[in-house]
């Protein structure tokens, strides 16, 4: 079957958002089908799996999957989580543990992320973790952003979602926050982003903080800048003044 690529888009001058699902290591043919049948319902422009552990073909994925069998048709497979970025302007990570001590599992809420999205042009990677196990840590680091699904709950159990489940909940959050009219703006490009961190890291070289700290800052960095999801103005100029501080530290 020839899958036609849709990707949802808001008309009259409204933001346009292309959404991409990311599931690594899907473990069971159910939910990836139950994930292909929410990529039609939400209009999603890409399901891609990374290294699957189940069948992605088989009987019980179609039958779940009902209208969204397209997605299944034209599924991206690829080994690794890193191989994906190329389709995305910006990477989000689901997770539903939260860490206060750790500075890369520390998630924002997805109802803050969403409204934050309204006002920009982007195409968004939701990425999912494995059904037992979540995303690990590699794969926050590669993404942008870490996002969760407020609880009430403080049991740790009882605070995760079925895969399917949550998914529902973000894209039905991404939509809702979609259908506002907004400025318009874009986000900053991969390598406008690649500089900023590439100064940022030469600036922290010059630091009298240990080794580790000095880890930490970056992380910190990376992860302030990534949820402030800067204009691309913005990003520029953020780039110049980091640029001007390192040639100041060469001029002394």
């Amino acid at each position: 079957m020839q899958f036609q690529e849709k990707s949802y888009i808001k008309t009259i001058s409204r933001v346009i958002v292309i959404i991409n699902i990311i599931c690594v290591k899907i473990e069971t043919s159910g939910n990836l089908g139950a994930i292909a049948r929410l990529c039609a319902n939400f209009q999603v422009n890409k399901l891609i799996v990374i290294n699957p552990q189940c069948r992605i073909n088989d009987k019980e994925v179609y039958q779940r999957a009902t209208d969204g069998s397209r997605y299944i048709d034209s599924i991206i497979k690829l080994d690794t989580l890193e191989e994906a970025v190329q389709y995305n302007d910006l990477m989000i990570a689901l997770t539903g543990v939260d860490a206060e001590a750790s500075v890369i599992r520390n998630p924002i809420s997805i109802i803050k992320l969403t409204e934050d999205l309204n006002e920009y042009n982007s195409t968004i990677g939701l990425v999912l973790g494995p059904e037992s196990t979540g995303l690990s840590n590699k794969h926050l680091k590669i993404c942008d952003i870490s996002a969760t699904i407020p609880m009430l709950s403080n049991i740790k159990s009882e605070r995760i979602l079925n895969i399917s489940h949550a998914l529902t909940i973000v894209l039905y959050e991404l939509t809702r926050n979609l259908n506002k009219y907004s400025k318009h703006m874009e986000l900053m490009d991969k390598n406008t982003f690649e500089n900023i961190l590439g100064y940022y890291d030469k600036i922290m070289d010059r630091s009298t903080l240990v080794v580790h700290k000095i880890e930490d800052a970056r992380v910190v960095f990376k992860n302030m800048i990534n949820r402030s999801l800067l204009s691309k103005k913005e990003a520029y100029n953020l780039q110049s003044q980091l640029r001007s501080i390192l040639l100041g530290f060469s001029l002394d």
